[in-house]
């Protein structure tokens, strides 16, 4: 099929997906990120629109596991930046976390992150603070970061970061 078909059938497609839309009720214009799709609006500017959006959000996402590198060490970091980029909420999640962790362990902490792959079990992200005090004041400090972030935002994870800390 010639491409000036292929775009004639999907812009028809189009038409008729936002007629139905109308047709029950949905709104019009449809709110597309900050741009507008209208009924008028053809195939070809959606799609520009959409690949738009991704490029948007694809160097937001570099941006910000490039703030990550600043913030933590990472060990095997081709594994971890692809780690990151699968799960694209953990490293805005990392970021929220750095100065939540910072506040209960310190400022000058290290904090490494490591994939951890045990046996068949899907690979988690492990962020680790290197603790070099006691045991009692490493707990306690794991405490106060459970208590004063981790628990009401380990949700944001899925199941896909662990925080926790190491003495060294």
């Amino acid at each position: 099929m010639n491409s000036a078909l292929t775009q004639q059938i999907a812009e028809q497609h189009w038409q008729a997906g936002m007629s139905t839309h109308l047709q029950l009720g949905l709104g019009s214009p449809i709110e597309a990120g900050d741009d507008l799709i209208t009924s008028n609006s053809s195939v070809s500017d959606v799609v520009q629109q959409m690949e738009r959006q991704m490029e948007t959000h694809r160097r937001e996402q570099d941006d910000a596991i490039s703030k990550l590198k600043q913030l933590y060490v990472l060990v095997n970091p081709d594994q971890v930046t692809s780690f990151l980029n699968y799960h694209q909420s953990l490293p805005h999640l990392l970021l929220e976390a750095a100065p939540q962790i910072g506040d209960s362990f310190g400022i000058d902490t290290l904090i490494k992150l490591e994939l951890s792959e045990i046996g068949d079990e899907p690979a988690t992200l492990r962020a680790t603070v290197l603790w070099p005090g006691s045991v009692e004041d490493g707990n306690a400090a794991l405490n106060a970061f459970d208590q004063n972030y981790w628990i009401a935002n380990c949700n944001k994870a899925s199941g896909k970061l662990v925080i926790d800390r190491e003495l060294v």
